[in-house]
């Protein structure tokens, strides 16, 4: 069974998530919460990964590269950010 239609869902549903709780708050306002939910988002990646095991290193380098444009947009200045919590 070819599950990359499902991981590829999954994927776009743990960043459509994240969107719509960071589009709540005002860019830079509450860095804490902003940081709360970009963990969430890689803990949610964390979880399908650990499920499927589908995260390569082209797939990190794209995740990543998403959530720091997520996180800069922001107003966190950090690079790397899901590198505090992921395990992929």
């Amino acid at each position: 069974t070819n599950q990359t239609p499902d991981l590829l869902l999954a994927s776009r549903e743990i960043i459509v998530s994240t969107l719509r709780e960071l589009s709540d708050i005002e860019k830079s306002s509450d860095k804490n919460k902003i940081l709360k939910i970009l963990q969430e988002c890689v803990e949610g990646f964390n979880r399908l990964n650990q499920k499927h095991g589908f995260i390569d290193t082209a797939k990190r380098e794209d995740i990543c590269f998403e959530i720091d444009r997520i996180s800069k947009a922001m107003g966190i200045q950090e690079s790397n950010i899901a590198d505090k919590w992921r395990e992929w």
